[in-house]
């Protein structure tokens, strides 16, 4: 399918080119604007939640588009767009699925290196190998921020971090949670159950002490085996197949809190997969490398009213 986009202002009708995509399940409508601009700047908020209903269109947890960097160090510039109109500084597994759209589209011909511009950085990004349309991509998510005035949290300019914390979130219901953000805010709740405990996931991100909501990630750690098991519910989407971010704070807090180790692989399970992480460290700062596929799932042409 060509890249190609009709607005009609008359009829409100916006028709336009897009590819499906998904990591780990994690799906996505992958919207080209590298070559030009297909939707309107006004009409792309609107649009993600018309286009991301699963039973009255096409469907997705996010809309990426494609485009031109805005600074000269990247190659590339990567939006995107939930549902609820908002828009994310990053996403794990859809950093993947964007590498690899622009590296099947050749728009570098050659490169398997990639700077991607972002929000809040330029994330460096490696296509490994493919198998089977698979494409397994590396990408350096860079270092997380404990302090919970930039997660943001309702709590005393002194506290400098929020990690074990007893949280109330309903009468005879307390959890303990460590805060982070990579970008977006991030909550980790280590629990034996996660199943049992993501039931309380749109509470905590509800709750008034995280003024711009909070995507929750319970986790089961194994420091033997330097693994771990984790469910999400992403603020604005709910509970997903997997949270490419979220596993991110997760394994950096995982081993920040002496349940994984870092420099070596960690491994993530996930609903919807596996991810593989190195989790460095650097004068107390902690990051890692993500390491998953990405899956193109068809191409299409739709039209909308809008």
């Amino acid at each position: 399918v060509s890249t190609q986009s009709t607005w009609d202002s008359m009829s409100g009708k916006l028709g336009f080119s897009f590819t499906k995509m998904q990591g780990l399940g994690n799906d996505f409508i992958v919207i080209d604007e590298y070559i030009k601009e297909q939707i309107p700047e006004e009409k792309k908020p609107p649009l993600g939640t018309i286009i991301s209903d699963r039973h009255k269109s096409i469907g997705c947890d996010g809309i990426i588009y494609i485009c031109k960097p805005t600074i000269p160090d990247a190659d590339f510039r990567f939006r995107f767009l939930n549902p609820d109109t908002s828009e994310s500084e990053i996403c794990g597994n859809g950093m993947r699925c964007f590498t690899k759209y622009v590296h099947d589209k050749q728009y570098i011909k050659g490169r398997t290196h990639y700077r991607i511009q972002t929000m809040i950085d330029i994330k460096q990004v490696d296509v490994l190998y493919h198998q089977n349309g698979d494409y397994t991509i590396k990408v350096n998510m860079g270092f997380i921020d404990f302090n919970p005035q930039k997660v943001p949290m309702n709590v005393s300019p002194d506290m400098k971090s929020y990690i074990e914390q007893d949280l109330v979130i309903a009468p005879q219901k307390t959890v303990r949670l460590t805060t982070a953000t990579i970008g977006i805010p991030h909550a980790v709740v280590i629990c034996d159950d996660i199943r049992k405990e993501t039931v309380w996931g749109e509470t905590i991100d509800k709750n008034p002490i995280f003024p711009k909501g909070m995507t929750v990630n319970f986790c089961n750690f194994s420091l033997e085996t330097n693994e771990f098991w984790v469910t999400n519910w992403e603020q604005g989407l709910g509970v997903t197949l997997a949270c490419g971010s979220g596993a991110t704070v997760s394994s950096c807090v995982g081993v920040m809190l002496g349940k994984l180790t870092k420099d070596k692989p960690v491994h993530a399970h996930l609903d919807g997969g596996d991810l593989t992480f190195i989790v460095y460290e650097d004068n107390g700062r902690f990051g890692a490398f993500m390491e998953g596929i990405a899956t193109t799932v068809f191409e299409g042409y739709c039209e909308v009213n809008i």
